[in-house]
């Protein structure tokens, strides 16, 4: 089974980095937020960085330990679920 986590984080940095950084800005390009909307969007993109900069490894780890347990939970390599192609 190839191991997809690389591209998985790539694809979900991309998409979270493209809407806390290209739509606000986009929205503001033609209203003005004021003191308010700029304080706003400032603690928007560092919650966003924030979460993602707890939640990546997690991720991460999660998919290396749920990998382990179905290596370790594998009979006989040989055996395969053929609806989900993976070793039972």
């Amino acid at each position: 089974m190839r191991d997809n986590t690389l591209s998985f984080h790539s694809v979900v940095w991309f998409v979270v980095l493209f809407g806390a950084l290209f739509v606000p800005d986009q929205a503001f390009a033609y209203i003005d937020p004021g003191l308010g909307g700029s304080l706003f969007q400032m603690f928007y993109l560092i919650f966003a960085g924030a979460i993602l900069f707890v939640v990546s490894p997690i991720l991460v780890f999660w998919k290396k330990v749920k990998g382990a347990l179905r290596g370790r939970l594998c009979k006989d390599g040989k055996e395969k679920d053929e609806k989900n192609d993976i070793a039972i």
